[in-house]
């Protein structure tokens, strides 16, 4: 095709026919830009395609994530709500023991199940970093969706890993290890160090503490109930601050996944 155009002018220019050839000229040159112009468009369209089918699948996968984090939540809110429980229980017993009922059993039994761990959330940030690591966040055009997401990472999901009850969970554990002092539980306190921390649970037949006979509450040198009961209480406040965490990061991620599906157009089926 070049070679065709080129025959042409050099025929022009032989027939003396100038002012034809200036016109043929600039009409190529039109030509010629007008196909650079093509071309450009549709590799921007072909870049553009790649950029949202890259958004699109970036999103799904952050819909993945996030239901991950209120599954998370969910299991979180149980099990830490079954420790309240068991907190609650213990101090009750505690109280009945300061009107000189005797609850020993119930305090150690408590005390054993309970007084453990607590489950942490561990929530899935991947796809939101592959996000804005790659800087794909930027070609988002929803900026509403864009502060959302912000907010949901940056704001809801690090002050849950950020608190942690740690402090009062410590004291508490130094306070059992004390108080649960006698030769008979030695494996119940070892095994505390072992649990699994996705969950306070450990495999012992806790049942079994309330067949043990002539049990004695034992008040070891430094500790008194009552410093036990007021570690209890604070411990049980963080535990339900942490339930109030969860719930507010499964709240906003349900709400999230709205935005997102109602953004790109997305089904069951599409997801």
């Amino acid at each position: 095709m070049i070679k065709i155009f080129r025959n042409f002018r050099k025929n022009l220019l032989n027939e003396g026919k100038t002012s034809k050839y200036f016109k043929y000229a600039i009409g190529e040159i039109v030509l010629v830009v007008v196909g650079i112009l093509i071309a450009l468009q549709i590799n921007n369209w072909n870049e553009n395609r790649k950029a949202q089918a890259l958004e699109l699948s970036s999103m799904k996968e952050i819909i993945e994530n996030i239901n991950y984090d209120i599954l998370r939540c969910d299991r979180n809110i149980k099990t830490n709500t079954i420790l309240v429980k068991g907190l609650d229980s213990l101090r009750t017993a505690i109280h009945n023991t300061f009107d000189g009922k005797d609850e020993t059993v119930e305090i150690y039994y408590f005390t054993l199940k309970y007084v453990t761990d607590y489950s942490r959330a561990v929530l899935n940030r991947t796809a939101y970093e592959e996000l804005t690591n790659s800087g794909a966040i930027k070609g988002i055009a929803n900026r509403t969706l864009v502060r959302q997401l912000s907010d949901y990472y940056q704001r809801i999901t690090f002050a849950v890993k950020e608190f942690r009850p740690e402090r009062s969970h410590q004291n508490l554990q130094t306070l059992r290890k004390k108080f649960i002092s006698f030769k008979g539980l030695d494996s119940y306190i070892t095994s505390f160090d072992k649990i699994n921390p996705n969950s306070f649970f450990v495999d012992y037949d806790f049942e079994a503490l309330k067949q043990m006979e002539h049990l004695k509450l034992l008040e070891p040198e430094g500790l008194l109930l009552e410093d036990y009961y007021n570690e209890i209480a604070q411990y049980a406040i963080d535990q339900k601050t942490y339930i109030f965490y969860m719930a507010w990061v499964k709240e906003t991620a349900e709400m999230l996944i709205k935005a997102i599906e109602k953004e790109y157009q997305l089904t069951e089926t599409t997801l």
